[in-house]
């Protein structure tokens, strides 16, 4: 059995999200996924690129909760600093590649809309 330091919450659900890289160097990744579960301790979840990220990169993460409710114009937002800390492959019958994420700050919950996602001109490299 394995034992954890913290209690996971599961809860899979789309995302949306955009990590402003500031280690090692300064760049801003967007991109959708599923958010698997979170802890006091981390967030993991799952998405198509994962080059988007590298184990280490350090920065400011915005978590998008995508409303099931297409009619509500409220989605939730969890922003937080973190460290990737692991990349794993997709399992078999799985689809995206699992983003592990240490928590640097307390998670911050914001409950109205952000500026949409959109990628700066210099986000690229």
């Amino acid at each position: 059995m394995e034992k954890r330091q913290s209690l996971r919450m599961n809860l899979p659900v789309p995302m949306k999200y955009r990590l402003h890289i500031s280690e090692p160097s300064e760049k801003v990744r967007i991109g959708e996924g599923v958010l698997k579960n979170l802890s006091q301790g981390g967030v993991f979840f799952t998405c198509e690129d994962p080059l988007s990220f590298a184990i280490g990169n350090t920065g400011i993460f915005t978590i998008i909760i995508i409303s099931p409710s297409l009619d509500s114009p409220e989605s939730s937002h969890i922003v937080f600093t973190g460290l990737v800390k692991r990349i794993e492959l997709p399992t078999e019958g799985a689809t995206g590649f699992g983003v592990a994420v240490q928590l640097l700050s307390p998670l911050e919950v914001v409950a109205k809309d952000l500026p949409p996602l959109a990628a700066p001109t210099n986000s690229t490299g």
